[in-house]
């Protein structure tokens, strides 16, 4: 099991949220998504976790998942 922290990052005009994992800095993640998105992201938080509890939370939010 890889352990790393489980990280929300929510769209600021839309207020989508991007559940996601990184072993390393979830800030680096959020400067990685921003140089491809134009509208302005945001860090909501994020958690000690492994891509099991990654997944545990995408399974929980199914219903509201976009792809």
């Amino acid at each position: 099991m890889s352990t790393g922290l489980v990280y929300f990052i929510e769209e600021d005009w839309t207020g989508h949220i991007k559940i996601g994992f990184s072993e390393k800095d979830p800030e680096g993640r959020l400067k990685n998504f921003q140089t491809g998105n134009s509208n302005k992201l945001v860090l909501l938080g994020y958690m000690r976790g492994s891509i099991e509890d990654e997944t545990c939370l995408h399974d929980e939010f199914e219903d509201e998942r976009i792809r």
